[in-house]
C-alpha cells in the first residue's frame, strides 16, 4: 500500500533537497522518499529488509528512464 504525503518545506530546505536530488540523478519526489527511508532506517524504525527492497525498486526505477 502506497499513502502520499504532503510535505512543506522552507524555501532552503526545498533548494537542499533539488540539489541532493540533482547529484543523485533522483526527481525530488524520490529523493524525499529515499532521505526519510535512511533515517527512519537508521533509527531502527525501518527494518533493513524494506529498505533493501525499496532500494531495489528504486534502483529498477531509475534504469527504466
Amino acid at each position: 500500500m502506497i499513502t502520499r504525503l504532503k510535505l512543506t518545506l522552507e524555501q532552503a530546505e526545498y533548494s537542499a533537497l533539488l540539489k541532493a536530488a540533482s547529484c543523485e540523478l533522483r526527481n525530488p519526489a524520490d529523493e524525499a522518499r529515499f532521505i526519510l527511508r535512511a533515517e527512519l532506517m537508521r533509527r531502527g524504525l525501518l527494518p533493513l529488509e524494506e529498505m533493501e527492497k525499496n532500494i531495489n525498486l528504486l534502483e529498477k526505477k531509475v534504469g527504466d528512464q
